[in-house]
């Protein structure tokens, strides 16, 4: 296992399939860690468009239209805290290289309270507290005030100011490049928050210039701590055959190539046999497969398997006869 920083991002996406795949694009482009999102692309009930066979998607399964998500990678070890699943907010817990663990969220303040956060926000706040959790929560706080960038303040924006005050919570925004675009009006609604334990675990916190496809823009940052990646696992049952035969012959084409001297193409037969042995055998171990593991359709790829480790053996043999009659002849 290896661990590198984290790299996160978060988005409102406005519920629409476009932004969707924007930013499952970019998650498997540039190997992101974790999406904290917000208004997800919801279907039947379901959260679409993000699903991919390289992360996790964690919603609140009980709710007909979730209002937040969080997409993990498939090899980072975290659970999800289903004590402060909702409906709008999602968190989950992992533990970094050195033991210790810490907690992401993903939270949206509805627009029609009167107030800001909600009460299952404030009871994750207070259980990071009582356990000493590192707490990064990113949302769209649907709230002005000029503290995190917006133009200017409304009463949703101050009392979401007095609660962080009071709870000693950090707002990582930095700058006032507006989150929430669209042609009448530019503001700062999405906004990252932090606890005292995790104090300096976020850098590099910006507002991202790449499309959206949504009415909010994407935000980026690092996360500083280094999470245990597992190596990826692999199934033979899954392997895509077609192209398996495809990379193989070429590489057994590209690998074959000889000089167009018949006799050193004669002399060198036996050598390039071999190394067709070995590069099939090497493909083979790639894919954690055994020549019993191949379908009863590849028998050829079996027989011609076995034909060419019968080849490399045979030579084997005959070279160690040879080494040894040269050292047994006399002086």
């Amino acid at each position: 296992m290896m661990a590198v920083n984290m790299e996160i991002a978060q988005v409102n996406l406005h519920h629409a399939a476009a932004a969707s795949a924007v930013i499952t694009s970019r998650f498997t482009a540039e190997k992101l860690g974790t999406l904290l999102i917000q208004e997800p692309w919801i279907h039947k009930g379901e959260v679409k468009g993000l699903k991919t066979e390289a992360n996790k998607v964690i919603w609140d399964l009980s709710s007909e239209r979730p209002r937040t998500c969080i997409v993990v990678r498939s090899n980072i070890d975290f659970f999800c805290i289903s004590e402060f699943l909702t409906q709008d907010l999602v968190a989950v817990q992992a533990r970094d290289s050195e033991g210790k663990d810490f907690v992401l969220a993903s939270a949206y303040f509805p627009g029609e309270a009167a107030t800001a956060p909600a009460e299952a926000v404030e009871r994750l706040v207070e259980h990071c507290r009582l356990h000493k959790l590192p707490l990064i929560i990113g949302c769209d706080a649907n709230a002005h005030h000029t503290e995190w960038g917006s133009t200017d303040c409304n009463a949703r924006g101050e009392s979401l100011l007095e609660y962080l005050v009071g709870r000693n919570l950090a707002v990582e925004n930095v700058g006032c490049e507006p989150t929430f675009v669209t042609i009448s009006r530019r503001e700062v609604l999405d906004i990252t928050l932090s606890n005292e334990p995790a104090t300096g675990m976020v850098s590099q916190w910006r507002v991202s210039t790449e499309p959206s496809l949504s009415d909010h823009r994407i935000v980026r940052f690092v996360l500083r701590a280094e999470v245990k990646l597992f190596p990826p696992r692999r199934n033979p049952r899954r392997t895509n055959w077609g192209t398996f035969k495809e990379r193989l012959d070429d590489e057994l084409r590209r690998k074959g190539q000889t000089d167009n001297s018949a006799t050193e193409a004669q002399d060198t037969a036996p050598y390039v046999t071999i190394g067709r042995t070995i590069m099939v055998y090497n493909h083979l171990t790639i894919l954690g497969l055994q020549p019993q593991d191949l379908p009863a359709s590849r028998l050829h790829t079996i027989k011609a398997f076995v034909a060419l480790t019968k080849v490399w053996s045979t030579c084997c043999f005959h070279r160690k006869v040879e080494s040894r009659c040269e050292v047994s002849k006399p002086g």
